[in-house]
């Protein structure tokens, strides 16, 4: 693989990175960070920060901590903003906001602290050296770099990754995948959460999530795989830490 990355890079630490809230009157949840996506545009650079996955919950309850009506939710995090994406079984008409709702930074976990540990990886080039460290039990991070006016940087722990003789293939995520129409004008609302596939350094796959309707004229509609967009000749790493 020819490459104008460098060799050794410092990615996020994945599993030690936290947002951290505080400031708050009731609770202050910290969370861990999935994924991260570097925006450039015009020379603004803004970073965005996928957390894990939660469930809907009444905190300190005594009792019945889930809520009934139970649903997944992703916080994606900027220094100024936040987007929850909330994943219930089914949305009616009036709640479809619900599924990708922003949040000015106070009104929504009050203040928060960016806790990013930072490793050094080794950039893998070629099959070879990916099979080989897929098999001697490395973390991978992943890099995918996506330039359409703006440019995206996304950042990710290889959660999932397939070898078989000379072939490899990662299939991972959660990540997030912005809207390159939309960005800069809609900001963090731009992004989908996503998932990318990858066999070869020819192309790569990303799957995006959003709401569809599929029963029809019925007016349900559910979050699930939405489009896939296929990048040729993108700009995809994966290091070893």
């Amino acid at each position: 693989m020819e490459t104008s990355e460098p060799s050794k890079l410092k990615l996020f630490e994945y599993g030690k990175s936290f947002v951290q809230s505080y400031g708050n009157k009731d609770n202050n949840p910290r969370f861990l960070i999935e994924a991260r996506c570097t925006m450039i545009d015009r020379g603004n650079v803004d970073e965005y920060y996928l957390a894990a996955r939660c469930k809907g919950e009444h905190t300190y309850s005594a009792v019945e901590l889930f809520e009934k009506n139970s649903f997944e939710f992703f916080p994606l995090f900027h220094k100024n903003e936040t987007v929850v994406f909330r994943k219930f079984k089914y949305y009616i008409p009036g709640e479809k906001d619900e599924y990708k709702k922003t949040y000015k930074k106070k009104e929504i976990w009050s203040e928060r602290k960016f806790l990013i540990k930072e490793i050094e990886g080794k950039l893998l080039n070629g099959t070879k050296e990916i099979i080989n460290a897929t098999e001697e039990g490395k973390e991978l991070m992943g890099r995918l770099v996506v330039t359409k006016g703006s440019k995206a940087i996304i950042d990710f722990p290889i959660k999932t990754i397939n070898i078989f003789k000379d072939q490899w293939q990662v299939d991972t995520g959660s990540i997030v995948y912005p809207n390159f129409y939309k960005y800069p004008v809609e900001k963090i609302l731009s992004f989908s959460l996503a998932f990318v596939a990858m066999n070869h350094h020819n192309i790569a796959e990303v799957i995006t999530e959003g709401l569809i309707e599929p029963f029809g004229q019925q007016p349900i509609s559910i979050a699930h795989d939405d489009a896939v967009i296929k990048i040729e000749h993108p700009e995809f790493y994966i290091y070893a830490i």
